[in-house]
């Protein structure tokens, strides 16, 4: 891992022994020790002077965690023990303190009386050169780790950018999507409403032309009654004309016979005996009148 904090800091739990419970403490995260030796729990500061006697070992004797105690102490977590734990190693692992023990250890053991013979001002422009190298050093790392910050939190603004660009675009297709069913089902609505209206209309077309035909036969009907009427009154009009010519030379010959007639009576009349018998037949038809207005002739 090329820098540890970057790790650390996106992390709120550091799990482990030793150095790095002292690098998620130095983080200000919450400091839980474990190991294989066993698991002494959370780091506080009431503990932090037995556990840092044991290195953060593991060892003080609460033994192997089970799941149950890993879950009991895992509940207990609460965010404001990371701050307690930088202030407790900001106290006890400084470098300036770590440095003036040092000093202090070294001054202890066998200080020298007497100068030591040697390029001392030589030492001191190496030690000055190479402190100089580590500062530039540290500097480099300071700003190394700084812009690896600033790439880390634009990387994570560019994730966080990703992120919600696919969930806009995601969103986008979820509406295109929806768009394009309803579109469909509009298509299909129209489909069904043109076929529904194209049936409509074969089933008027069909009954305009059931009707069309049926008044094509009725007027055929039409057309061959008024025919055979037609017919009728010709062949009842050649009977009339036929009546009508029968009826003028039955009359003509009737006044034929009567003008005959007429002649004949004429010539009877003019005749003698005709005379006689009138005048005989007229005294009796007198007399027969007589005795029909008689009683006994009633």
């Amino acid at each position: 891992v090329p820098d540890m904090s970057v790790e650390i800091a996106e992390a709120d739990i550091v799990v482990g022994k030793a150095r790095a419970l002292l690098e998620g403490m130095a983080c200000g995260r919450a400091a839980y020790v474990y190991d294989w030796n066993g698991a002494d729990g959370w780091v506080r500061p009431e503990r932090y002077e037995a556990l840092e006697a044991d290195n953060f070992g593991g060892r003080l004797g609460s033994g192997r965690a089970d799941p149950a105690r890993l879950r009991e102490d895992l509940a207990d977590y609460r965010p404001e023990m990371g701050l307690a734990n930088r202030d407790l190693a900001v106290a006890h692992h400084g470098a300036h303190e770590h440095a003036v023990a040092v000093s202090s250890l070294l001054a202890d053991l066998a200080p020298r009386r007497q100068p030591v013979a040697g390029p001392l001002r030589e030492m001191s422009r190496l030690v000055s050169l190479q402190w100089r190298s580590q500062l530039r050093e540290m500097g480099a790392q300071q700003e190394a780790q700084a812009l690896r910050a600033r790439e880390w939190e634009r990387v994570s603004a560019l994730e966080a950018e990703r992120a919600g660009l696919l969930e806009r675009l995601a969103a986008a297709e979820a509406e295109r999507a929806a768009e394009a069913r309803h579109a469909e089902a509009e298509r299909a609505a129209e489909a069904r409403h043109a076929e529904a209206a194209a049936a409509v209309a074969d089933a008027r077309s069909a009954v305009a032309e059931a009707r069309a035909a049926a008044a094509e036969s009725r007027v055929g009907e039409l057309a061959a009654a008024l025919a055979g009427a037609r017919a009728a009154l010709e062949e009842e009009a050649a009977r009339a004309i036929e009546s009508d010519r029968r009826r003028e030379e039955e009359a003509a010959r009737a006044a034929a016979g009567i003008a005959e007639a007429r002649a004949l009576a004429t010539s009877i009349l003019a005749t003698r005996r005709y005379r006689i018998g009138s005048a005989i037949a007229r005294p009796l038809d007198a007399a027969r009148a007589l005795v029909d207005r008689s009683p006994r002739g009633r």
